[in-house]
């Protein structure tokens, strides 16, 4: 659809690109993260984030195969064509290679009122999902905006598309090593780590002004974010106790997530203005990242008290 938009209709864009494809993939990725994790107990974390390490591969080789096809002979509609054939099959391939896993009969399936009511009453899981709110508005600023702060200050256009190719490379060994670096450390404890230097990376926006430092921001980011990304899933399983609300719940923090970047992202875009004031953007998304990870270091505490309390009470 959005190869038949026509010139000047922002429209269109907006309902087969923005609406459209904004829905699809919120509601493929949820349930592709939740099958995984229905056929892995001990390594569940490095599974998911296996998975999820997939969405910044593709991102690197769309990337470079989009702008070489829009720059060439084909054309615009003719590369989305192309783009959206591919993604077709791959599509068509993953869904006929998932299976799910019943873990639950039909009759233990709690309604989702019921649901909703209990998963209010888990103080850990509602610090969590406000972190997954703050980080989520302060978090897509460096995606979304690097390149045209590496274009403004003059590094050139070049240059400047590959800063989301960097950035999207560190995404991907982030995601890629988030499951041996969480059965390390913790998943919790990498979770924190992550949205903290992430947050402190995007302070650093403002300070952009050279090749070196452009491509060392998109690439801690891309990290940092990448690995705060493949936990975030293993995060909300470790914190449901029946995994047949894992699906749920997933979709709840996750709503929670891109309703921050709903909010945080326009507001970033009008702190910028038309004057390029590019420590505006940077100081609110990144103490609003940083307010992220306190809420997710509270949910730590939380559990670590109640961990404390069962070992006291305990004969």
């Amino acid at each position: 659809m959005l190869s038949l938009t026509q010139q000047n209709h922002f429209y269109q864009i907006f309902l087969c690109h923005g609406l459209g494809f904004g829905l699809a993939t919120s509601m493929s990725y949820v349930p592709s993260l939740a099958i995984v994790s229905h056929h892995f107990k001990k390594r569940r974390a490095i599974a998911m984030s296996i998975v999820a390490g997939g969405t910044p591969a593709g991102a690197v080789a769309y990337t470079i195969l989009l702008n070489n096809l829009l720059n060439g002979n084909l054309g615009f509609a003719n590369s989305i064509r192309i783009t959206a054939a591919a993604n077709t099959v791959l599509l068509i391939t993953g869904c006929a290679l998932m299976r799910t896993r019943s873990l639950y009969s039909e009759k233990s399936q709690m309604p989702y009122s019921q649901l909703l009511r209990r998963s209010s009453a888990d103080y850990p899981y509602i610090f969590a999902s406000i972190g997954f709110l703050l980080y989520g508005a302060g978090a897509f600023f460096p995606m979304f905006y690097i390149q045209l702060d590496s274009s403004m200050h003059g590094l050139g256009k070049e240059f400047s598309f590959y800063t989301i190719v960097i950035l999207n490379g560190g995404n991907f060994v982030g995601r890629a090593t988030a499951g041996f670096i969480a059965a390390c450390c913790g998943i919790s404890n990498a979770v924190i780590t992550a949205t903290l230097s992430s947050g402190i990376v995007t302070f650093a926006m403002m300070t952009l002004s050279t090749r070196a430092g452009s491509a060392t921001i998109g690439l801690f980011f891309g990290y940092f974010s990448g690995l705060y990304v493949a936990l975030s899933a293993p995060l909300i399983e470790s914190l449901t106790h029946d995994l047949s609300q894992l699906g749920a719940r997933m979709g709840i923090s996750l709503f929670m997530a891109g309703l921050g970047s709903l909010i945080g992202t326009p507001l970033a875009g009008a702190l910028l203005g038309s004057d390029y004031s590019w420590w505006k953007p940077a100081v609110l998304c990144g103490c609003v990242s940083v307010a992220g990870t306190a809420m997710f270091a509270t949910t730590q505490l939380i559990l670590q008290h109640r961990k404390q309390a069962v070992s006291v009470t305990a004969p």
